[in-house]
């Protein structure tokens, strides 16, 4: 009897293992398959690795309120094109083929020598892309802010990150590139690593001011917000 039962017992545990093992193998599967609607309902851009950017072939949606334009041509930063890649609306081409999520993820998150992303701003970008992810989810639109008058409050700080970021709902490119105020800014540090001093903190509310200041403490796809008020410090 005890033969036969652990006969059993380690049968069913081959198939416990062949079970997770078949289950594994359909989540990798899905993983790096392009995801999402039928490509022709997809927005579709190029990655240009040079520029650091992504090249818009063809628009869908509300992608006009992303990007920048240079001599007409719309690109995409690298922020948007993780965030659009992941929620399935933009379909990502490197060399002229499709790449997967996880392809894109690789490739987009991974060290890439000799680019506008290596050394520390390379440590930056997965960081940058969980508080962008956040806040498009939540009905918002972010940007690179205006230069601050304040670099030393900008240092102090630890030089994070910044988005300038405005409701979706009656967002204006023209408005928003002529100078008109955003909603908050949000500045992004890593979840795990010391947040600056409060009174580093406040100096950079001081120096984005009128506009109100959020940090962002990110990882691993999460963010977490907080005001900082400027006489906190």
């Amino acid at each position: 009897r005890t033969q036969s039962g652990l006969q059993a017992a380690g049968e069913a545990m081959q198939n416990a293992s062949a079970s997770l093992s078949q289950q594994r193998l359909e989540w990798l599967t899905r993983l790096s398959t392009p995801r999402g609607r039928s490509a022709k309902a997809l927005s579709t851009a190029e990655w240009d690795a040079a520029e650091g950017l992504a090249r818009v072939l063809r628009g869908k949606g509300n992608l006009s309120a992303l990007g920048l334009f240079r001599s007409g041509q719309q690109w995409l930063r690298v922020e948007e094109v993780m965030c659009l890649v992941d929620e399935g609306s933009l379909l990502l081409l490197r060399d002229g083929q499709p790449l997967s999520v996880h392809a894109a993820r690789v490739m987009l998150l991974g060290p890439q020598p000799g680019t506008a992303f290596e050394g520390a701003a390379a440590a930056k970008r997965e960081l940058s892309i969980s508080t962008f992810a956040a806040l498009h989810r939540s009905g918002y639109v972010c940007r690179p802010p205006a230069p601050l008058a304040d670099d030393d409050a900008y240092r102090r700080a630890g030089s994070p990150t910044l988005f300038a970021v405005y409701e979706r709902r009656g967002f204006s490119r023209r408005a928003a590139e002529a100078g008109a105020p955003p909603t908050f800014l949000v500045a992004c540090f890593h979840a795990s690593e010391p947040m600056p001093p409060t009174d580093a903190l406040s100096a950079l509310a001081r120096a984005v001011a009128p506009a109100a200041l959020r940090c962002a403490c990110a990882q691993q796809g999460e963010a977490l917000f907080f005001d900082v008020v400027s006489g906190c410090g």
